[in-house]
């Protein structure tokens, strides 16, 4: 999407059939960035690519080879990322700060930038959200790290997935 979520909500506000929708799914009769986020984490759960070349090279079956730059991929991935981007679904499913803020005093916004804090108000949780796929790159750029921004050709160009 890598759109700023509050000119997206003003666009939504905007439509009067995502207005209806909106207030039909979530009995409320304003739109607000938690309903975005959770109709997104819905629509995000219907992605489905397990079956890509590198799962059947995971797997050992028919049709799992890897070329040169796909290998190359493979081992950056396994050195770099897998310490959070692990198994299946390239993910641990917990919480990190990726270490680009150090501010967290904003509570602008319902609080988004102070990560799962806003939810559980535990202060050693400042800062930190959940671990994303890396499963469906294509398009979803830059990618936040520990470490830099990762720019996506670098990931498109090394991690074989679907």
């Amino acid at each position: 999407m890598h759109q700023n979520l509050f000119e997206l909500v003003d666009e939504l506000k905007a439509d009067p059939d995502y207005r209806h929708r909106f207030q039909f799914v979530f009995n409320d009769t304003e739109i607000k960035t938690g309903y975005i986020a959770r109709a997104l984490a819905q629509f995000q759960r219907t992605l489905i690519s397990g079956n890509s070349r590198y799962d059947k090279f995971i797997r050992g079956e028919k049709g799992g080879m890897l070329n040169e730059e796909e290998r190359r991929g493979l081992q950056i991935v396994q050195e770099k990322c897998m310490g959070c981007h692990q198994g299946a679904l390239f993910t641990d499913n917990l919480y990190h700060n990726n270490g680009l803020d150090g501010d967290f005093s904003n509570e602008d916004f319902e609080g988004i930038f102070q990560g799962r804090f806003r939810v559980t108000r535990d202060p050693a949780d400042l800062g930190k959200y959940k671990t994303p796929s890396l499963r469906n790159l294509f398009g979803r750029a830059p990618i936040c790290t520990m470490d830099a921004l990762v720019p996506s050709w670098m990931y498109w160009n090394t991690i074989p997935v679907a």
